[in-house]
């Protein structure tokens, strides 16, 4: 049922079914876990002593942990051994989020959920004679020229992120933001696409940079990615 509505209903629109059917059951309400952006300002002395105590978290986890991920942990240790702040509200300010959500359903109706949008058609995976799939070194022979082949297309992928972002097509095209056009329409995380944006910048910014990348191993340009 559930890929059935896949196919013709929006991330958001999935999002908000799911969660629905979670609060029916009783395991999320009105005591979900609500969170709020925040922001800090730091001093130089104090910013060493932090950056010190991440990496110290990530010798103790795990040296990928993301950064938020670490601090999270970092106040989730402090505030089970101390009070709680004097002047913290209890109940936090409504987050921005409810009244996204509201804007991405009603762009969702005046779009008809992009319909305008040309869609990919599925493309069927290669018959393989029966006999390669019991020789390893065909299918290892047609692995890499696969790989190679996506490979080709992960500049023009950053580029492509790069100008959408840049020039926000993602709002000529309709969506409410540059994460809700990631999500419904490349159906990726917006983290991982404006990294590689980043990255498109910034070897233009150094072309040596991106010779440098070629020239680097496989493995190595697949985890710098």
């Amino acid at each position: 049922m559930w890929v059935e509505r896949a196919r013709h209903e929006t991330v958001r629109a999935l999002l908000a079914a799911v969660k629905g059917c979670w609060c029916q059951g009783g395991d999320l309400g009105d005591d979900e876990e609500r969170w709020i952006p925040t922001r800090a300002e730091l001093t130089p002395e104090r910013r060493a002593v932090l950056d010190k105590a991440v990496d110290l978290a990530r010798t103790a986890l795990c040296a990928s942990a993301p950064k938020y991920e670490v601090i999270v942990g970092m106040c989730e240790e402090y505030l089970g051994s101390h009070d709680a702040p004097t002047g913290v509200a209890e109940t936090p300010p409504a987050a921005p989020r409810e009244e996204l959500d509201s804007i991405k359903e009603w762009l969702e109706k005046e779009s008809a959920q992009w319909a305008f949008l040309d869609r990919p058609e599925p493309v069927e995976a290669p018959d393989l004679d029966p006999g390669a799939v019991r020789d390893p070194h065909l299918l290892d022979a047609e692995l890499c020229r696969l790989a190679a082949l996506r490979e080709r297309w992960d500049e023009v992928f950053g580029h492509l992120a790069m100008l959408i972002r840049a020039t926000d097509g993602w709002r000529r095209l309709g969506f409410a933001s540059f994460e809700h056009y990631c999500s419904e329409r490349v159906g990726m995380g917006v983290r991982a696409i404006a990294e590689r944006a980043a990255l498109e910048r910034r070897l233009y910014e150094v072309p040596r940079l991106r010779e440098a990348m070629r020239r680097m191993p496989d493995e190595d340009r697949a985890a710098l990615h």
